[in-house]
């Protein structure tokens, strides 16, 4: 289908390009073919038969083109060294874009082996000259890049550090796209980006520290597994080339005594010279730390002796500043720090130091304060959540969190006045918006307290109340948040159960009336939603529902109306395996565990989630009221189709899953009592491309079997995950006719789509054995 549609842009792009109509037709048998083999045979026939220079254009969209698999690479390898690079008849530029094209294709696929001509064509040999020196730079910045796409591997890595002398030999200028690349690439090594630091200190002056530099300096220090110290850091920034004879060793411990040296930075060396970090500016400063207090190999002890250290230097080298800047960016970073290193209380502290100097109602109506921020509230309400005051997070978060309608805010990217201060409250206090982090942030914090009924009601609110839109940590917080409200226990079952009659029944003889949004009262009125919030926080969970309905229901409404209103293709997706029963709920008698907090040894790196609303400093950001909460709530929940007339427009636009809210999906679904829908997740899951962890799927496969077979699940998937001929998985598919074959036909459908992330027996055993055997237990 690609190779179909680049077809048929391709008569346009020659236009524009300036090929006349008779020279693409002369060329058209060639750059239609659909491989890049059959490219290549049908040019040397055209070579066979005429005189005729392929012209550039031919060869470089063959090259971009026509390479589609990995043996696509290894032959487009191939024909480079043979045809391409000492071609005299091919100009440079042309020769070098080649060679760009084939190591994309190469790092594609990992093969590091096959790249060492190319980076030599580029070096220079004894034969020839290097395109470093006989190309634009352009092309120079390209093969950099294409370089940096490769996985680990230590022939890529040596391979870096002979780049660096050819670059600083050509004076070749590297584009900030290129560094960005380079720095955050998985063959980094310490060496290769101090390397690169002194070609932007001879290029460009640096004399102090960068932002990036910085991160990429924290990131490879723990790669290699040496201490990602305050004092090596800096020294490597200010100071690269100096060497002490002795350098001393930083002390690290949290409870150990920390007493700067006068003049120096905490655990600074000695030997280093002082004027090194003396001219570093606020912004300098704030680069740096905001950095380190990411770094939790150091301690908190440390983080604040440097925080103190950085206000008093620039006091020194800057007389008459008032810091403002220095504090205003650095204070939501230390207060983050402190509580994502598990010292929450003395985050708290700093927190309430901030409140108690800064936002009194005298120094607000001076205006002689520490203006507040959203990363700064963001800050304060994580520390809040970490020390375990979800009252106090909440009604901070309320108190200081501006709210739709307010100062003229209509939520998301309003523009508004910064802070505003509400001319009705008696009280002068300034509110900002609240970022989407800050509200994930006290959803994450809530479910780890058991209080779903908090996720649910805020789910509800955050974008009618406070105008933050629903992404995907807040999906994936709602779905935890089902699970668990599936494993307590309600205090008034009965109750519930009326509860979920009336909303069945109100369902079914009123349809007209069922997406009526309820009111929002204005701040403080007897509709304000957060009045129901602070009533559930302050009495234990008592209720297992969400609105009127078991939570698991309305969480997997709204994960499918994600789904299908974004992606309606997936609405004709086929399962690839047919469960036999419906599925019973998960039994929990023998204790409380829930199935998403399994993470088998093998799995790779999740999906980066924010830590904390300090990590997202730097970037711009359901009530009933709401577009998408109407049409969720006009919905009968236990009714599995979604009509067209209610995917009009995307439901959710902000939110887009990823691998782990699938995995927390699958979870709920088999903990529920939905397990016969594991097998159509994954296929949505394939559909759009999001490959499942080794836990996602070895709890998928424990929960199908329940709803598939009778005969041991280890056993099946050892006998189809073991065949290794064709004949072979025929007999092995002839034996299994009697039992297991819609769960067969599921283990044989994920061995084909991700076989390198299949679970051993092993671990299916042992997530198993994490959910109590559940497997014996149904037989």
């Amino acid at each position: 289908m690609k190779t179909h549609e680049q077809n048929e842009r391709l008569p346009a792009a020659m236009t524009e390009a300036g090929v006349s109509d008779l020279e693409f037709a002369q060329w058209q048998d060639v750059v239609s073919c659909t491989t890049f083999s059959e490219a290549v045979e049908a040019l040397e026939r055209r070579l066979a038969s005429s005189s005729s220079l392929v012209p550039d254009w031919v060869l470089l969209h063959i090259f971009a083109n026509k390479q589609t698999t990995r043996e696509d690479a290894i032959e487009m390898q191939q024909y480079f060294i043979r045809h391409v690079l000492d071609n005299r008849s091919i100009d440079y530029e042309t020769r070098a874009g080649c060679a760009v094209l084939t190591t994309h294709a190469l790092a594609r696929y990992g093969l590091d082996p096959l790249v060492t001509p190319i980076v030599k064509s580029f070096l220079g040999r004894s034969t020839a000259p290097g395109f470093f020196s006989t190309t634009h730079a352009f092309y120079a910045n390209s093969f950099l890049i294409a370089m940096s796409r490769f996985p680990l591997s230590q022939a890529i890595s040596d391979q870096f550090h002979q780049l660096v002398p050819a670059i600083r030999k050509q004076d070749i200028e590297l584009s900030d796209v290129t560094l960005d690349f380079l720095l955050a690439s998985r063959n980094n090594s310490l060496k290769f980006t101090q390397e690169v630091h002194a070609l932007l200190r001879e290029g460009r002056q640096l004399s102090t520290a960068d932002r990036d530099l910085i991160k990429t300096y924290i990131g490879v220090l723990q790669k290699e597994g040496e201490r990602g110290s305050i004092a090596k850091i800096l020294t490597l920034l200010i100071a690269p080339d100096w060497n002490a004879a002795t350098e001393p060793q930083p002390v690290e411990d949290n409870d150990a005594p920390h007493t700067p040296s006068d003049g120096f930075p905490p655990y600074f060396p000695i030997g280093l010279f002082a004027d090194a970090y003396q001219e570093m500016t606020i912004f300098q400063w704030i680069s740096y730390i905001s950095q380190v207090a990411r770094d939790p190999k150091v301690s908190g002890s440390i983080l604040l002796d440097l925080y103190s250290f950085a206000q008093q230097q620039v006091t020194v080298s800057q007389p008459g500043s008032t810091q403002i800047g220095l504090r205003r960016a650095l204070l939501p970073a230390i207060i983050s720090g402190l509580a994502n290193r598990g010292e929450a209380a003395r985050a708290v502290v700093l927190w309430d130091e901030y409140l108690h100097r800064h936002l009194t109602p005298e120094r607000v109506m001076a205006g002689e304060y520490l203006k507040l921020d959203r990363h700064l509230l963001g800050a304060g309400v994580n520390a809040l959540c970490k020390a375990g005051r979800l009252s106090e997070a909440f009604e901070t978060m309320n108190a200081l969190g501006l709210r739709v309608g307010e100062g003229g805010y209509t939520g998301g990217r309003t523009k508004y006045q910064y802070p505003m201060l509400d001319p009705g409250d008696p009280t002068p206090r300034p509110r900002v918006p609240l970022s989407d982090i800050t509200v994930f942030s006290f959803m994450q914090s809530c479910t780890a307290h058991r209080r779903p009924d908090v996720v649910f009601a805020m789910w509800d609110a955050m974008e009618g109340v406070w105008g933050t839109v629903p992404n995907a940590n807040a999906l994936q917080s709602i779905l935890i948040s089902a699970s668990v409200a599936a494993r307590l226990r309600a205090s008034a079952p009965l109750r519930e159960e009326m509860q979920y009659i009336s909303y069945r029944m109100r369902a079914l003889l009123t349809p007209w009336k069922r997406a009526a949004a309820g009111v929002i009262g204005p701040r403080g009125s007897a509709d304000d939603p957060a009045h129901v919030i602070r009533g559930m926080l302050a009495e234990p969970v008592d209720a297992t529902l969400w609105r009127g309905v078991p939570a698991w229901q309305r969480a997997r409404y709204i994960f499918r109306t994600v789904l299908f209103s974004n992606w309606p293709e997936l609405q004709t997706v086929e399962a690839p395996a047919l469960p036999l029963r419906e599925g019973e709920p998960a039994d929990y008698s023998f204790g409380d565990r829930d199935a998403g907090d399994w993470r088998a040894v093998r799995d790779e790196e999740p999906d980066p989630v924010p830590a904390s609303p300090e990590d997202a400093a730097g970037t711009e950001d359901l009530q009933e009221n709401s577009p998408s909460t109407q049409k969720a709530a006009a919905h009968s929940l236990a009714d599995d189709t979604i009509t067209s007339a209610e995917l009009t427009e995307p439901a959710f636009p902000n939110i887009i899953p990823n691998a782990d809210v699938f995995h927390r999906y699958i979870s709920m679904l088999g903990q529920c009592g939905r397990a016969a829908e594991i097998a159509h997740a994954l296929a949505w899951m394939r559909q759009l491309n999001i490959l499942p962890t080794t836990s996602t799927l070895a709890m998928a496969l424990v929960y199908w079997r329940t709803v598939t077979d009778d005969a041991p699940a280890v056993e099946i998937y050892k006998d189809v995950v073991g065949v290794q001929t064709e004949q072979e998985n025929e007999e092995a598919a002839a034996s299994m006719n009697f039992y297991g074959s819609e769960y067969v036909k599921l283990v044989r459908w994920l061995h084909e789509w991700v076989s390198d992330r299949m679970p051993s027996d092993a671990v299916l055993k042992e997530f198993d054995r994490y959910q109590h055997q559940i497997i014996r237990q149904s037989e």
